[in-house]
């Protein structure tokens, strides 16, 4: 999934699980995307 959208979501959800439901993913998938995302992006 596009670590943007990923992240665009959370911020707007304000939780990763209900970015996750909203993005109709799972809570661990939001929180591995937005890990591989920090990682890469060093945020």
């Amino acid at each position: 999934m596009d670590p943007y959208k990923v992240l665009t979501e959370v911020v707007k959800a304000q939780s990763f699980t209900k970015a996750a439901e909203n993005l109709y993913t799972s809570q661990p998938s939001i929180s591995r995307d937005i890990k591989r995302f920090r990682k890469k992006d060093m945020i």
